[in-house]
């Protein structure tokens, strides 16, 4: 009797999870997701002054440069949009190749951040590589406005500006 009621509910179980598919695929990045960014691939440099960021990432300092690094070389999928876990890294540096910056954008997925493509942002520490701490020592992440602000203007490229 308990091998059918067992049997039965592993039936059951299975038809629910085959009726109901589940959209629950989430990846939520850790500061070891940032670990050896430079040596990731390479997307795009950019120097100079660049309307397309409107003035986000020190775009119209002159002397800066952006340069954009992706994590195991993610490929878009046939719909345009890059997989959950996809990780990409802006470092800012001067002419003098200083660090001034670092943000980072991780497909979260999982339904969080809809207005950002399931987009979260972080603004990274650029002399430890470590998600930044804000002024009352919380992590600086998350669906932030001012990111999402931007990237929605690239929305048909899967809120991406390069590649």
């Amino acid at each position: 009797m308990r091998s059918f009621l067992f049997l039965g509910l592993s039936v059951l179980g299975l038809v629910a999870v085959a009726c109901f598919p589940q959209n629950t695929a989430e990846y939520i990045a850790t500061d070891q997701d940032f670990v050896g960014y430079s040596k990731w691939t390479f997307v795009d440099k950019v120097t100079g002054n660049s309307d397309a960021t409107k003035g986000a990432h020190l775009s119209e300092n002159p002397n800066a440069s952006r340069t954009i690094y992706i994590k195991n070389n993610a490929d878009r999928t046939d719909k345009g949009q890059f997989p959950i876990g996809t990780t990409l890294v802006k470092q800012v540096t001067d002419k003098n190749n200083n660090l001034l910056m670092m943000t980072a954008m991780v497909k979260r997925g999982g339904g969080f951040n809809k207005e950002g493509g399931g987009w979260e942002w972080f603004v990274l520490d650029p002399k430890t590589g470590r998600i930044a701490l804000d002024e009352k020592g919380a992590a600086t992440r998350g669906a932030i406005a001012m990111c999402n602000q931007c990237h929605v203007n690239t929305e048909e490229n899967d809120f991406v500006f390069t590649r």
